[in-house]
């Protein structure tokens, strides 16, 4: 016995909300990757920001050292040679001294300086970090962001079309049967089932034998007593 106007008309129509299912999950997934992508690019770009801020204070930092050293190495060098030059012992013992808390100063100053180096280099390396991050987005985008855009393109397109799709079943369809049809679907994601062996191939309850008869013998539409589901007879799983 092949099936009623009524029942291709269903099975098409739940056939489309199927597709239209999978379209939006994929219109989900483009539209999140490249939503995903440009937020990490906005962050990135905002610590990226506050680096470049520290790099340039720890520069600054870096180059006054420098130039302490440069400064305390000419002291040093004056002290020297006003060692050598004064002749009375307190004169050189002072200049002595003078020199030697110079030289005192000039290795702390080197230690400052060293530790100024390896902050700097510590932050260069975040920097170089986030730039390759920056670069992998980015080839994403120019790469699979034209793939993702190119998805949801067609998905729209597509989308479009089984939409159309729908609304021509949907006037064929008789306005109440298509309502309970809604209905159902609103509450259990797909609203169409198929009486098999005599169980509901939904929700796998055994129907009861003169209502699965029924279903077998005049062809209806009724809906699952167990699931609600719209239930037609099918010959085959």
């Amino acid at each position: 016995m092949s099936a009623s106007p009524t029942i291709v008309l269903l099975q098409a129509l739940a056939a489309v909300d199927d597709s239209i299912i999978t379209l939006d999950a994929t219109l989900a997934s483009s539209d999140g990757r490249l939503k995903k992508i440009a937020g990490e690019r906005t962050s990135i770009g905002t610590v990226r920001d506050s680096i470049t801020a520290r790099r340039t204070e720890e520069t600054g930092k870096l180059r006054a050292l420098d130039e302490d050293l440069r400064g305390l190495a000419r002291q040093t060098e004056v002290a020297r040679d006003r060692q050598f030059r004064v002749h009375k012992l307190a004169d050189v013992q002072t200049a002595e001294s003078e020199r030697e808390d110079l030289l005192r100063l000039t290795r702390d100053k080197r230690v400052e300086l060293e530790h100024q180096s390896t902050v700097l280099a510590s932050i260069s390396a975040e920097f170089e970090v986030l730039e390759e991050r920056e670069r992998v987005l980015d080839a994403e985008l120019s790469g699979d962001g034209g793939r993702y855009a190119s998805t949801a393109g067609e998905a729209n397109t597509e989308r479009t079309a089984k939409l159309g799709e729908r609304q021509a079943i949907e006037a064929q369809l008789p306005v109440p049967l298509f309502r309970k049809y809604e209905q159902v679907r609103e509450r259990r994601g797909n609203a169409l089932a198929r009486a098999f062996a005599g169980r509901c191939d939904s929700c796998q309850m055994a129907l009861p034998p003169t209502f699965f008869q029924k279903l077998r013998r005049e062809g209806l539409v009724e809906q699952c007593p167990s699931c609600q589901r719209l239930i037609y007879y099918a010959a085959s799983a």
